[in-house]
């Protein structure tokens, strides 16, 4: 499986509007969590995983994403959701479909 966004190993970088200088650096994750994985291909596909969101949710994006749960890694369905004019991602299992996490976005 390939183009997967990996939570666990994110970096982040904080950086002006004003003048583009960098403002912070988060590199965290990544020094500790980075590491060869094999993923295994998902049993369920993009549209499948689709049909078991609510029909209330507006998809606006969608992308595979590996994150951790609890300290275990799951591969993901990640969707991008607008719902009551606040953005979401739900993420549902590539293999069972459950919810396993949503977050609101700022």
């Amino acid at each position: 499986v390939s183009e997967i966004y990996c939570y666990p190993d994110s970096v982040k970088v904080k950086i002006s509007l004003v003048n583009g200088e960098i403002l912070g650096f988060e590199g965290r994750n990544y020094i500790y969590s980075h590491k060869e994985r094999t993923l295994n291909t998902p049993k369920l596909s993009k549209e499948q995983a689709s049909e078991l969101l609510s029909s209330q949710l507006e998809k606006k994006d969608y992308r595979l994403s590996l994150i951790s749960v609890n300290g275990t890694e799951i591969l993901c369905h990640e969707f991008k959701v607008l719902f009551d004019s606040n953005y979401y991602s739900v993420f549902l299992n590539v293999d069972t479909g459950k919810q396993e996490k949503a977050v609101r976005l700022k």
